[in-house]
C-alpha cells in the first residue's frame, strides 16, 4: 500500500493491491487513522492545551508538545518569550519583521510581577470589529499576601500606553494555588489600557502563590 491522502497522509488500498496483502493494507490504514485521531485527542486534553513552560530555551528544546501547542521561555534573556511546537521543534512566534511598534508598561500592583510584551501591528485581519494591532503579553505574578478573590472582580497588574483594547480579552493562567479540595479557575484579562487577573468565584488565594500565563489583546493605536 503506497497511496495516502494529500492532507493528513492517511493510507488506503489501491486497485493494484493483491488480495493476499489485504490484512497488511487494512492494518496500515488503521494505524494511520489511529495516529491522526491520537493527535486530535491530545489537543483536547489539559496536557495538550496548556503551554509548555521552561526557564531557558535549552530546557524547552528538550521537551515536546502537540503540533500547534504553545511554549514559553520565562527567564533566558533575549530568548524569553513565546514559541510554538511545529511537530519537530519549537519555533519562536514573536521574532518577525512585522513587530515594529512599541508600548510602555507601568506596574500597578505592589506584588512581584514579570511581564514581557510585544505589539504586532501588521497583517491584522478582523471580523466584527476593527483592530490595528495585537498586544501579546507573557505574565508572571506572585501575590505577596493571602487574599480572597471576588468573582470576576479584577486585580489590576499593569497598564500600557499608546494603544487601547478594542474589546475585553481573556487569556490563560496557571498557578500553584488550591482552595481546599477545589482548584479554582482564573485567567488574565485585558480591558482598556489595563491588564489584570480575575477569578471566576470567591476563593482563598494563599500568600506567595505564583500565576503564570499570558493574554493576546486586539488593540487600536491612540490618535
Amino acid at each position: 500500500m503506497t497511496a495516502t491522502t494529500p492532507i493528513y497522509g492517511l493510507s488506503y488500498p489501491e486497485g493494484s493491491d493483491l488480495v493476499s496483502t489485504a490484512p497488511d493494507s487494512f492494518k496500515a490504514m488503521a494505524d494511520t487513522f489511529e495516529q491522526a485521531l491520537y493527535k486530535v485527542d491530545r489537543r483536547s486534553t489539559p496536557k495538550g492545551v496548556k503551554p509548555v513552560i521552561a526557564t531557558t530555551l535549552n530546557t524547552l528544546a528538550t521537551l515536546t508538545g502537540v503540533t500547534g501547542q504553545t511554549g514559553y521561555v520565562t527567564d533566558d534573556g533575549d530568548n524569553t518569550g513565546m514559541y510554538v511546537w511545529t511537530g519537530t521543534s519549537w519555533l519562536r512566534i514573536v521574532d518577525s519583521p512585522m513587530i515594529e511598534a512599541s508600548t510602555t508598561l507601568t506596574k500597578i500592583t505592589t506584588d512581584s510581577l514579570y511581564v514581557t510584551a510585544k505589539i504586532l501591528d501588521q497583517g491584522i485581519n478582523c471580523i466584527g470589529f476593527d483592530a490595528t494591532a495585537l498586544l501579546i503579553a507573557q505574565i508572571g505574578w506572585i501575590n505577596n499576601e493571602q487574599f480572597t478573590s471576588t468573582a470576576w472582580s479584577p486585580v489590576d497588574l499593569f497598564k500600557f500606553t499608546g494603544y487601547t483594547a478594542r474589546c475585553v480579552s481573556f487569556g490563560w493562567s496557571f498557578d500553584n494555588n488550591a482552595d481546599g479540595s477545589i482548584t479554582y479557575n482564573s485567567t488574565f484579562k485585558g480591558e482598556g489600557k489595563i491588564v489584570s487577573w480575575v477569578a471566576r468565584g470567591n476563593y482563598v488565594v494563599t500568600a506567595k502563590c505564583w500565576h503564570h500565563g499570558g493574554v493576546i489583546i486586539p488593540v487600536t493605536k491612540d490618535n
